[in-house]
Order: structure tokens, then C-alpha cells, then sequence
């Protein structure tokens, strides 16, 4: 599946491929999880191309890590006022988001992209919220602790490795 923004459309599409693909292979009881996550990885990825419109408006180099705080200080704005415009921006400059489902021997791997390349600050920032939420117990302790929320609340990879944690 390839689109260029998260409409509520997509989403139920989204929803409704995995209430089928769960309930055929006697998984039902993760659909909340799996709708969650997906919704959360679909979002991060449509935030990361709208990212690259903001920048190319601004003219801004994204690479430059003085510019990159520059621009990221009044990103969360653009994304809440320019929320209309977004989806026409992103399909004008060709940035995608593909959702990818397989079926495997063991169970279901599942693949959300976009078409903008991770920046190598981008991927750290990651790698430090996936090492830092291995060691949450509880929502609590997420809640409890977000401290990076320059690009949203800070909560999505903790959330999904709590969920997935949990799930087993």
C-alpha cells in the first residue's frame, strides 16, 4: 500500500487488511496492539516527509545539524497550521509513505517506509528512545520520563516496545 498522507481513509483501510489478516490466522487478540503501532510508525513517517517540505519551504538545509534546530523549533507549528496543505505538499514533492505485510514462517513482518532518507542525528535520537524504552516496566514509567519531544510528545517508541514487550 502507497500514499502520500494518513487520512482517516487509509486508516481504515489499514485497519480493516489487519482485522482480516489477524482473524484468518487466529490472532484477533492483537489488533489493538497491531492498529496501534501501525498508526504510530504511519504517523512517524508522514511527519519525517512533511519534515522535508518544511525545510525546502524554509529554505533550510536539513542536513545542517545549526540549521535542523532552527527549523525543528517551529516545526510542530507548521505541521498544526499547515495541516490542510500537508497532504498536497507531500504528493507535489513526490514523498511517500508504503505499508509492507509478508507473511513469514513464524508469523507477520511488517514494513512501514517513507522515500526521505534517515538523517544521521535522526537515527541516533532513535537508537537512544529504542535503548532507553527496553528498560520501561509499566506506562508509567514512559509517562513518568519524556524528556525529547522535539517533534511530538516523545511517547510512540516507547509505547510500541511496551506494547510489544507486553504481547510477548
Amino acid at each position: 500500500l502507497s500514499f502520500h498522507y494518513n487520512s482517516q481513509t487509509i486508516t481504515k483501510f489499514i485497519n480493516s487488511l489487519f482485522v482480516k489478516v489477524l482473524s484468518q490466522n487466529d490472532m484477533n487478540y492483537l489488533q489493538g496492539m497491531v492498529e496501534t503501532i501501525i498508526r504510530e510508525m504511519v504517523i512517524n513517517a508522514v511527519k519525517a516527509n512533511s519534515k522535508r517540505v518544511y525545510f525546502k519551504k524554509m529554505n533550510l538545509d536539513i542536513n545542517n545539524s545549526f540549521q535542523y534546530q532552527q527549523g525543528m523549533e517551529s516545526f510542530k507549528a507548521f505541521l498544526i497550521g499547515e495541516m490542510e496543505k500537508i497532504p498536497t505538499e507531500l504528493k507535489d514533492n513526490g514523498l511517500t509513505v508504503e505499508l509492507f505485510v509478508k507473511k513469514t514462517d513464524i508469523g507477520f513482518k511488517i514494513i512501514v517506509k517513507n522515500n526521505s532518507g534517515l538523517l544521521p542525528f535522526e537515527e541516533e535520537r532513535i537508537r537512544l528512545r529504542l535503548e532507553k524504552a527496553k528498560g520501561y516496566s509499566d506506562f508509567t514509567d514512559i509517562y513518568m520520563d519524556v524528556s525529547d519531544d522535539q517533534e511530538g510528545e516523545g511517547l510512540g517508541i516507547p509505547l510500541t516496545v511496551l506494547f510489544l514487550k507486553n504481547s510477548g
